[in-house]
C-alpha cells in the first residue's frame, strides 16, 4: 500500500551510513530509492526541549544527520525543523510456501520493505535502517500475499521478545489460509514466516 504524498520530492540515500529514509512504494532491496513520508512538528519550545540533557545525541534532521551540541539542534527546530529518529530492521528473514511481504505501520499508514515470493523456501534480507518521527515507534507487519491477511506484531500470529532490540517473529495464515484472522492464535513456536530485530538508537 503507498502512503500519502512525501513530504520530500528527490529520494535520499545515506550510502556511508547505510541509512535509508522511512519510504513510500514497494522496494525490493535497499538498493532502491525510498522516499520518507512523514515528520513531526518544529520550531516550537516542545521541539527544542527534545534538545536538552543530551537529548540532541538522539534526534536527527529531516536529512539524516546528527546535531553537534545541543545549540545547534535548539537553532534547528527555532527555525522550524522537524526531527526524527532512526529505527534499525536487521536480521530479516522469510520461511515458507506463501509469497509474503514484510512492512512497518506507522500513523496509519503502511510501507512495505520487502517481499519474498514464497515457493516454499527461505530468504534472508539487507539490515535497513529508516527515519520515523522522534518519539514514534513504527508495528512491523507481515503481510501473506496468497491468503490475502496482514498480521502485526501485536495479534495472535506474532512472538515479541526482548526491548531494544526487539525480536518479532510472525506467521503466516497458513499453508492451506487456514488462519487468516489476527486474533485466530498462531503464534511462531521455532521461529515465525517472518523473522526481525527492530532497535532504535
Amino acid at each position: 500500500m503507498r502512503s500519502p504524498a512525501s513530504l520530500f520530492t528527490g529520494a535520499a540515500l545515506l550510502a556511508c551510513a547505510g541509512i535509508i529514509v522511512a519510504c513510500q512504494g514497494d522496494p525490493v532491496g535497499p538498493s532502491h530509492p525510498l522516499r520518507p513520508s512523514f515528520a513531526v512538528g518544529g520550531g516550537s519550545s516542545t521541539a527544542a526541549h527534545l534538545c536538552q540533557d543530551g537529548g540532541f545525541q538522539n534526534v536527527l534532521q529531516a536529512n539524516g544527520t546528527g546535531f553537534a551540541n545541543t545549540g545547534e539542534c535548539v537553532s534547528y527546530a527555532s527555525h522550524g525543523g522537524e526531527f526524527f529518529q532512526s529505527v534499525t530492521f536487521s536480521n530479516i528473514s522469510f520461511t515458507g510456501c506463501n509469497n509474503l511481504t514484510f512492512g512497518y505501520i506507522l500513523n496509519g499508514v503502511s510501507t512495505d520493505v520487502y517481499s519474498f515470493p514464497g515457493g516454499c523456501g527461505s530468504e534472508s534480507f539487507s539490515d535497513v535502517t529508516v527515519l520515523v518521527p522522534a518519539g514514534s515507534t513504527p508495528e512491523v507487519f507481515l503481510r501473506d500475499n496468497t491468503c490475502q491477511s496482514t498480521f502485526t506484531q501485536s495479534s495472535a500470529h506474532a512472538l515479541v521478545t526482548g526491548s531494544n532490540p526487539t525480536q518479532i517473529a510472525i506467521t503466516d495464515a497458513g499453508g492451506f489460509c487456514e488462519a487468516t484472522s489476527p486474533s485466530t492464535p498462531r503464534p511462531p513456536t521455532n521461529g515465525g514466516n517472518l523473522n526481525v530485530t527492530e532497535t532504535i538508537p
